[in-house]
């Protein structure tokens, strides 16, 4: 039974028939259409991104964008909706012959917009150099090897990109793709016949290496944070790496990140530290009325069925620990006094400003009054009288005064008046027993003068003129 094996071509016999199934038979040139309509998604060609939907090619660009109104294109870098400046132009030449396979350059994964140009000898189509493509993976010729050389323009995909060839026929012989390749690709040439030196341009672009951030945790533990009964750690640490190579950065290059958790374990778990407490202690001291003592911090290993062993160890392994006893201890005699201000005086003034004392006092240890030849130094210096001030006093206060009683003549005028505390008014009396008697009442009661009186005679106003005068001084 001969079974026939199909490959799907790569392109129609013309652009109305795109999105129909086209496929040759392995090892022949014979095409044939096997279905009206390719699947749905498929590209319309190998360098396009319009896609076939239901049998027909529509319009789509590098976002994947079905019938884009501002439809986005791909830089030289690759990048769809790039500005060119993420890569950077690697370019040279190579014109060395000798014969047979000669490697000109290694393409990087990667790079893309590639192209390479084999010009002829003195112009001329036949100068007996060829490019050839190398799978950098298998090491397998993709075009023109083991001393064959295609004549005619060929499509080869690879690396997840499509590779074009000119043919070897061409005046200047050519390789070119557009999108980024996945794999590496080595660039050769073939020199036979002649030797005559080959002239090959080639030119790609690469993306610029930037670093990627990441966080990791620390390969080691840590070293145990006690000698007993402590934590080790694993913490995060932030890593740049660039182009394969990481290294340890200052973590706020990774503060855009999540922080992963740090792992902790138990360590040191066999012993216990802890403060022993020293019973020697120092004679009392007269003039700090206080002694010494040693304290020690030991450690307490742990056994199986037996009295723990304990070790005196540095002092600092036992720094964590709270309780710690204190190193200077009081000698509970009266063996110093020192002068103490006694409490101040209440205010001399129930109101407005006043004078408060106080005095000096001797004490000895347990806070008792001693004599003052006890105490060194003599009279404290803090000042023994200061100004005080519980609150404002009472005060009178008038309101506006009435309009004169007579529209001629002399009359009188009254006003109110009132006792208020610190904006509010009070009984009378808080003004009377902190002003004085009655005669500090504020003047509420005055006459006035309005005009002369026309039943009067010109003498007896005279005379109420003279009354208000004398009235008013």
């Amino acid at each position: 039974m001969n079974v026939i094996t199909y490959r799907c071509r790569l392109s129609a016999v013309n652009p109305a028939d795109r999105c129909k199934l086209y496929c040759r038979v392995s090892h022949s040139n014979a095409y044939y259409r096997l279905g009206d309509k390719v699947k749905d998604g498929t590209t319309c060609g190998p360098d396009t991104y319009d896609v076939c939907i239901n049998g027909i090619c529509y319009q789509a660009d590098c976002s994947h964008t079905i019938k884009p109104i501002s439809p986005l294109q791909v830089d030289i870098c690759g990048k769809c909706g790039g500005d060119n400046s993420t890569c950077r132009l690697i370019g040279g030449e190579y014109n060395i012959s000798s014969y047979g396979y000669r490697r000109v350059v290694l393409i990087p994964a990667g790079s893309s917009n590639i192209d390479i140009r084999q010009s002829g000898y003195r112009g001329t189509a036949k100068d007996d150099n060829y490019l050839a493509l190398v799978n950098a993976d298998t090491g397998e010729y993709l075009l023109n090897g083991n001393f064959i050389v295609s004549m005619f323009r060929k499509l080869i995909i690879y690396g997840g990109t499509t590779i074009e060839y000119s043919g070897s026929d061409a005046a200047t012989e050519r390789i070119n793709s557009s999108r980024p390749l996945s794999k590496d690709l080595i660039v050769e040439v073939l020199s036979v016949g002649k030797l005559n030196p080959p002239n090959v341009f080639y030119q790609y672009t690469v993306l610029h290496n930037k670093p990627q951030y990441r966080w990791e945790l620390q390969p080691e533990w840590s070293r145990c944070s006690s000698e007993c009964q402590g934590e080790q750690l694993r913490k995060p640490m932030c890593i740049k790496e660039t182009a394969g190579v990481g290294q340890i950065v200052r973590d706020d290059f990774c503060s855009h990140l999540s922080r992963p958790r740090h792992h902790v374990q138990l360590c040191n778990t066999h012993c216990t530290l802890r403060w022993w407490k020293v019973s020697h202690e120092s004679p009392c001291s007269v003039h700090t009325c206080s002694k010494t003592r040693t304290i020690q911090c030991v450690r307490e290993v742990h056994s199986r069925g037996g009295s723990p062993q304990v070790h005196v160890v540095e002092p600092s392994y036992c720094d964590h620990l709270s309780g710690k006893p204190h190193h200077r201890i009081s000698c509970h005699i009266s063996c110093r006094a020192e002068w103490k201000p006694t409490d101040w005086t209440p205010c001399s003034a129930t109101c407005g400003e006043g004078v408060q004392r106080r005095k000096f006092v001797c004490v000895d240890s347990n806070g008792k009054e001693t004599v003052p030849k006890f105490c060194k130094g003599g009279k404290h210096h803090i000042p023994e009288e200061q100004k005080c001030k519980i609150q404002e006093c009472p005060r009178w206060a008038t309101g506006e005064w009435t309009p004169c009683s007579v529209t001629c003549g002399i009359g009188e005028q009254q006003r109110p008046y009132w006792c208020e505390l610190e904006g509010k008014p009070v009984a009378e009396g808080y003004c009377r027993s902190h002003g004085g008697d009655h005669d500090s009442i504020p003047v509420h009661i005055q006459h006035c003068k309005a005009l002369p009186c026309p039943y009067l005679s010109d003498r007896e106003n005279w005379i109420q003129e003279e009354v208000y005068l004398h009235s008013s001084v």
